[in-house]
C-alpha cells in the first residue's frame, strides 16, 4: 500500500512539475558567416570555452508546464567558429586559456571568450516547444597577455508558431542563435578596438611619427624630446603624449635633422652633442618598453647588433615604436600594435 502510494506520489509531482524535452539549437550554418562587407579584420585570435562549459546543459521553460533541455555551449560552437572565421583570417581553439605554445606558434593577437545565457518560453497549454526563444552572447576579448581589449553583447531573438515547429521542435532556438550569431558577426567588423584603433590612438599612428630616417624635435626642452635652437622655423610637432600640437611661434620652432643627431643616454639630459649646421641636440631618457626584447630581435635578424637596444619612442599603449642605434651608425625603427611588431 505505502509503495503504490509512493509511486503515485512521484507521478503526481512530475505531472506537476512538467518534463525536460531534449533539443538542440545548433544554427543552420549556411545562414552564418556570409561577410557581405569583405573587409576581415586583419588579426589571428583564438577562441577558448571550457570543455565543462560545453557539457553544460540548460532548462528553460517550454509550453504546457513542460521544459526544454540543451547545451547551448556545445550547440553553438560550430556556428560561433564560423561566424568568426569570416571576420578573422586565422581562428583556432585553444585547449586552456593560458596555451602560451598555441598563442605564440599561431601569433595571436586576440583571445575570445564566449558567454551565453538562454531563455525560452510559449503560451500554449497543449504543446510543449517554446515559440519564443532568446540567446544574448557576450563576447570577452583580451590581447594575448590578457588585458581587455572589447567587451561587447548582442542579443538574439527567435520565433516559431505550430505549423513550422511541428517538424522542428528547436525551431525557435535555432532561429535565436542564428540571429544572435549574425548580430555578433556586425559587432565585432564594426568594432574600431579590433582594427588597433584603440583609446583614440588610430592604427595608423607609428606612421605618423617622423620617418626613419629624420626625428622631430622641438626647442622646448623636456625628458622626453630632442631640443633643437634653430632660426624661425615652422612646422607641426608629434609629441610625446601622442598628441598633434599646432604650429607655434618662430621663437618656439620644430625643425627636422638626422636621426642620427639625437644622442641617447641612460640618464634624462645630461649631454648635448653639435651635428654638422651646428644645432644643439640634447639627450632624451632611453626607456624599455614590453617589446624590448623583440624590436630587438628583429634587429639582429636584419643585421643591426649594438647599442643599448630598442628604445620605447612613444607612451606606454597599444600602439608603440622602438628605436635601436645599430654598430654602422644606422637605426632600425619597428611599430608594435598589441605587442605585434612590424619593421617601420
Amino acid at each position: 500500500m505505502r509503495i503504490s502510494n509512493l509511486i503515485s506520489s512521484i507521478l503526481v509531482f512530475a505531472v506537476l512539475t512538467g518534463c525536460a524535452h531534449p533539443i538542440v539549437i545548433s544554427p543552420n550554418i549556411e545562414k552564418i558567416g556570409i561577410n557581405t562587407s569583405n573587409q576581415t579584420i586583419n588579426k589571428n585570435v583564438a577562441y577558448y570555452i571550457a570543455d565543462d562549459v560545453l557539457a553544460k546543459a540548460v532548462i528553460t521553460p517550454g509550453g504546457g508546464g513542460d521544459k526544454v533541455s540543451y547545451q547551448p555551449y556545445r550547440d553553438i560552437e560550430t556556428g560561433f567558429y564560423k561566424m568568426l572565421s569570416s571576420v578573422f583570417p586565422n581562428v583556432i581553439k585553444l585547449k586552456t586559456l593560458n596555451d602560451v605554445a598555441a598563442i605564440s606558434k599561431n601569433s595571436v593577437s586576440y583571445i575570445i571568450s564566449p558567454v551565453l545565457v538562454t531563455d525560452s518560453s510559449s503560451p500554449s497549454p497543449f504543446t510543449w516547444p517554446p515559440t519564443k526563444f532568446s540567446a544574448e552572447l557576450s563576447c570577452n576579448i583580451t590581447d594575448a597577455v590578457g588585458n581587455t581589449v572589447l567587451k561587447t553583447t548582442v542579443r538574439g531573438e527567435g520565433a516559431a508558431e505550430f505549423d513550422e515547429f511541428k517538424t522542428d521542435f528547436a525551431m525557435s532556438g535555432r532561429r535565436a542563435t542564428e540571429d544572435a550569431l549574425r548580430k555578433m558577426q556586425n559587432a565585432l567588423l564594426s568594432a574600431p578596438e579590433l582594427r588597433g584603433q584603440v583609446s583614440g590612438i588610430p592604427a595608423n599612428y607609428g606612421n605618423a611619427l617622423a620617418p626613419a630616417t629624420t626625428h622631430a624635435v622641438t626647442a622646448a626642452p623636456t625628458l622626453e624630446q630632442s631640443v633643437v635652437s634653430s632660426p624661425a622655423v615652422s612646422a607641426p610637432l608629434v609629441s610625446s603624449k601622442a598628441e598633434v600640437v599646432p604650429a607655434i611661434a618662430p621663437a618656439q620652432a620644430t625643425i627636422i635633422v638626422p636621426v642620427e643627431a639625437a644622442v641617447y643616454s641612460q640618464s634624462p639630459m645630461v649631454a648635448s652633442s653639435t651635428s654638422n649646421n651646428n644645432a644643439m641636440v640634447q639627450n632624451v631618457e632611453f626607456r624599455v618598453g614590453a617589446s624590448s626584447v623583440t624590436v630587438e630581435k628583429m634587429a639582429k635578424q636584419a643585421g643591426c647588433v649594438g647599442g643599448k637596444g630598442a628604445g620605447l619612442m612613444t607612451p606606454k599603449g597599444s600602439v608603440e615604436v622602438y628605436r635601436m642605434a645599430c654598430d654602422n651608425g644606422s637605426h632600425f625603427v619597428a611599430k608594435c600594435e598589441m605587442r605585434q611588431c612590424s619593421v617601420m
